[in-house]
């Protein structure tokens, strides 16, 4: 299978819907909901129609859903709630299993379905790197409309095998199984070699949310960083 994985909270229900409604090389959906507890008035739920969407997309897409909501905000904030996706998709799935993480700001507008079976099938190697664009650099100025042509692009590591003890270790971007074989390190030499299949394009969508929604987000990013939660390294 491949186990797409979804951290959202309180999102705009239309991003949602182009985030899981592009998963067509998808065969179950993890969708983790509630804030982090230092995000800005942290609930543990979403408002009840962008579960509505969630359940309405996989069910369009034909694919299994697991839909996990907590009782309590996230305590141990983005590491905790990523962890989390990962210790459910390790009861649902096997190692021979992929996992895609997928964030409510992106949409995949050129999965290659079948490309992309074929290869995960085929490889031995235990992550791959996919096409990841915006149209304008992360750290300008937010300003629309947005124009059109393709201005930026990288390849990002979103696939992984689904490793036992798979979990986030010291900051939410460092992925290790429990082997501590290191899987996605961004900031780091360590991570294992990603299988190309760069076909896959991946759109990232941040400056498109709501201006209050990237607000917020700023917030809890700034006491992240103040309190120093996170390794950096």
């Amino acid at each position: 299978m491949i186990i797409a994985l979804l951290s959202w909270f309180n999102e705009s229900p239309a991003m949602l819907a182009n985030a899981v409604g592009t998963l067509t090389f998808a065969d179950h959906l993890i969708a983790v909901d509630g804030a982090y507890a230092l995000y800005p008035e942290a609930q543990a739920k979403s408002p009840s129609d962008q579960a509505d969407v969630i359940r309405a997309q996989a069910d369009m897409l034909g694919i299994g859903l697991t839909l996990h909501q907590p009782a309590h905000p996230w305590a141990g904030n983005e590491v905790e709630k990523r962890t989390t996706m990962f210790r459910l998709a390790e009861l649902l799935g096997t190692e021979n299993d992929w996992l895609y993480i997928v964030d409510a700001d992106e949409q995949v507008t050129n999965p290659h379905e079948q490309t992309v079976r074929q290869a995960l099938a085929e490889t031995t190697l235990l992550t791959a790197e996919v096409t990841y664009w915006w149209h304008r650099p992360h750290k300008t100025p937010n300003a629309y409309p947005f124009p059109s042509p393709l201005r930026e692009q990288q390849g990002i590591t979103k696939f992984f095998r689904n490793l036992p003890g798979l979990h986030c270790q010291g900051a939410h971007y460092r992925y290790v199984a429990g082997d501590g074989t290191v899987m996605w390190n961004p900031n780091g030499i360590d991570a294992t070699e990603p299988l190309d299949v760069r076909t896959v394009r991946v759109q990232h969508r941040n400056q498109e949310r709501d201006l209050w929604r990237q607000q917020e987000a700023k917030t809890y990013y700034d006491a992240r960083d103040t309190l120093k939660i996170e390794a950096t390294a």
